[in-house]
């Protein structure tokens, strides 16, 4: 008797600690990235952000990572079910959107290998973004795995889709790194939850911009077309 209440007390010690390194290991990677990218965080919003929106009134500021390799991320409460984030891509303007962009459907995770900056944690999911610069643009890989995923726009300065999703990622280079992404937190497949998402990539005032809109849970959906509303500018080519 007396060795089986040890065997169970050992067990759990050991299931404690694997719990404890793992935590100190995220924590020490989220550390790490934050420090490579010197990540600031403001209460600031990028004018040209908000010059995006009909109506910025309509969104709440969470906050502005600014770092020193790349563009700020800006994040935003939309109502209390949604958030949204926007990011200027480092790209030329004169870039044809539906000619670089490839759609997949892969289901994967975060590329091996490289550390991320967390945009955004929620309870199930996590939104991510690449530590370090952002990759040079040779083209749009968005990969989309999930259920219902629709084409509302693809043309020469809009790509915008809506997707049931389990995971995405948008990269600049057909083998290269994943620079936002989403990925939901899970243990056992059936545990697996799909996030109601919008994404757009926007010609605007001669940047590029991507705008993700998602639900903070697996309960809100998104009516499609949200972001359509939420932004200045049409469905058709200009």
């Amino acid at each position: 008797m007396k060795k089986i209440v040890l065997t169970l007390v050992l067990s759990i010690v050991l299931f404690i600690v694997f719990l404890i390194v793992v935590f100190w290991r995220n924590s020490r990677s989220v550390a790490a990235a934050n420090a490579i990218d010197n990540i600031k965080i403001t209460a600031t919003i990028p004018p040209k952000y908000l010059k995006l929106f009909n109506d910025p009134s309509k969104l709440k500021l969470d906050k502005t990572m600014v770092s020193r390799d790349r563009n700020p991320v800006s994040l935003f409460d939309y109502g209390k079910q949604f958030s949204i984030c926007v990011y200027q891509i480092d790209a030329p303007q004169n870039i044809n959107l539906k000619k670089i962009t490839t759609l997949t459907s892969d289901d994967t995770r975060p590329t091996d290998f490289y550390l991320f900056n967390i945009a955004d944690a929620f309870t199930k999911y996590d939104l991510l973004y690449r530590t370090g610069p952002q990759d040079k643009v040779s083209g749009i890989f968005l990969n989309l795995f999930g259920n219902n995923t629709t084409e509302i726009a693809n043309n020469d300065s809009l790509v915008y889709y809506y997707s049931e999703a389990n995971n995405f990622y948008i990269k600049y280079q057909k083998n290269g790194v994943q620079d936002f992404c989403m990925e939901v937190k899970y243990e056992y497949e059936e545990e697996r939850i799909k996030i109601s998402s919008e994404i757009m990539i926007k010609k605007f005032n001669k940047a590029i911009y991507l705008i993700i809109l998602t639900a903070n849970n697996e309960i809100a959906k998104i009516k499609q077309g949200t972001l359509f509303e939420l932004t200045k500018g049409d469905l058709k080519s200009k």
